[in-house]
């Protein structure tokens, strides 16, 4: 996909550096969870969320998985503060193998990251949107979390088992 322009952008904010921690973090988000890694995945997400991947982890059983990110690719969309948190939404694209011998397909993953604005915490992963090519847009996002998902015509299946009808301009609850 084509580079997307950032809006509200800091003045003086480093772009291309939290870009390359962003791609960097994806990487061992990755990792810590093919091998169920809690206190990784703890390290790099908000409690909810972390709470979300873990009831994920402890499903498994144990069994480790292994995907193969081929390429990643990352862009800022937009960089807000809204009360006592900055917000970053992160689009990362690229082609990954989710079992050995699979195919490599694409993917399209929008991240929202949350860091307080004391400074007294880095980003973290707060929720996300996923798709894979020819798959229903997939959602992981705390329960309550409320979320306005615009320009979207298809089916959604939310990772909590939930699933909606989505239309462009509807509030998932």
């Amino acid at each position: 996909p084509a580079p997307v322009a950032a809006s509200g952008i800091p003045a003086g904010f480093d772009v291309a550096g939290f870009l390359r921690g962003a791609k960097l973090n994806y990487m061992k988000l990755q990792i810590a969870n093919d091998q169920g890694n809690l206190d990784e995945l703890r390290e790099f997400t908000t409690d909810e969320l972390f709470e979300e991947l873990k009831k994920d982890v402890v499903a498994r059983g144990g069994a480790k998985q292994q995907t193969d990110v081929m390429a990643l690719n990352a862009d800022l969309l937009e960089v807000v503060t809204e009360a006592d948190r900055h917000w970053a939404s992160v689009r990362f694209s690229g082609t990954l193998r989710e079992s050995p011998g699979d195919a490599p397909q694409g993917f399209e993953e929008v991240w929202n990251l949350a860091k307080p604005v004391s400074g007294a915490g880095g980003w973290q992963l707060a929720w996300w949107l996923a798709s894979l090519a020819g798959t229903p847009i997939a959602l992981a996002a705390p329960a309550g979390t409320m979320l306005l998902l615009l320009a979207v015509n298809r089916r959604v299946r939310l990772r909590m088992g939930d699933e909606a009808d989505v239309t462009p301009g509807v509030q998932l609850p």
